[in-house]
């Protein structure tokens, strides 16, 4: 009697995880494997509705909000498609906040707080920690010859994952503009990397934080240096929003909106 039930038990066991495999795996679509740049292509090769209408409740599955086709937006949606994370409409699935160097390394890297105007230098050490996961980098270290920020453009840093990173340094005098930071964010996340973006708020209009992740609804997930606070990254991860951040820098006649983001060489 004993044995049987141990048969049936183990019978149980091994049935109610292929179904909760099948119904994780159902709750996305199929991964695009193909070499194109379009999201409607990618779901017209994998069979799937690619109108506007569908897209749009894609995106909402996704947590893209106000979805309007754009190239970011599109962008996106595709390279959940290519990593098999597009989650289909109505699908119960739980959001992933972070992905890449970011996923590994954010709940590994010590927060760091600022000291007064070291926003920048801050937040670019954490943000280079994050891609290096270790502790290698302080505010003090990207602090060169009273300079609040060392240029990092052209640093090349060796990720933990075995790949080498060039930074590209927007300083502070960079103009710019909303769409490029925005479309520098977008790309920095999908690829699973952390980026030092410019912001401002109603208590301070020139400010720099470490963009590192969506929230549930697809807001931006950040890491403000001027917060107070210990532990790691990921603790202090709070949403962009609700900490009343705006991209650019607004002190000056219009705004500025420079950035430090690192890409894969």
């Amino acid at each position: 009697m004993t044995r049987r039930f141990a048969a049936l038990a183990a019978a149980l066991c091994l049935t109610l995880t292929t179904l909760t495999a099948t119904a994780g795996a159902a709750s996305y679509f199929p991964r695009y494997t193909g070499g194109g740049g379009s999201i409607v292509a990618a779901l017209d090769a994998l069979g799937i509705n690619s109108s506007y209408s569908n897209r749009s409740k894609i995106a909402a599955a996704n947590g893209i909000t106000g979805y309007s086709g754009s190239a970011a937006q599109n962008t996106r949606l595709l390279e959940l498609l290519k990593q098999g994370r597009l989650a289909r409409p109505g699908a119960s699935t739980a959001p992933s906040l972070y992905a890449g160097l970011t996923a590994a390394n954010l709940g590994r890297v010590s927060f760091i707080r600022q000291n007064k105007n070291t926003c920048k230098a801050t937040a670019a050490a954490m943000a280079v920690n994050v891609v290096l996961g270790s502790n290698r980098h302080s505010t003090a270290s990207m602090i060169y010859s009273g300079v609040l920020c060392r240029n990092l453009d052209g640093n090349v840093y060796a990720g933990s994952d075995g790949n080498s990173y060039r930074a590209a340094y927007k300083p502070d005098s960079y103009v710019g503009s909303l769409g490029e930071l925005e479309r520098a964010v977008d790309a920095a996340l999908s690829q699973g990397l952390p980026i030092v973006a410019a912001v401002h708020s109603a208590a301070s209009r020139h400010h720099w934080i470490v963009v590192v992740g969506r929230d549930a609804n697809g807001g931006y997930l950040a890491v403000d240096p001027a917060r107070s606070g210990s532990g790691s990254m990921a603790s202090q991860a709070r949403s962009m929003a609700a900490m009343g951040y705006s991209f650019g820098l607004a002190d000056y006649a219009q705004p500025h909106y420079g950035y430090i983001s690192f890409h894969r060489i």
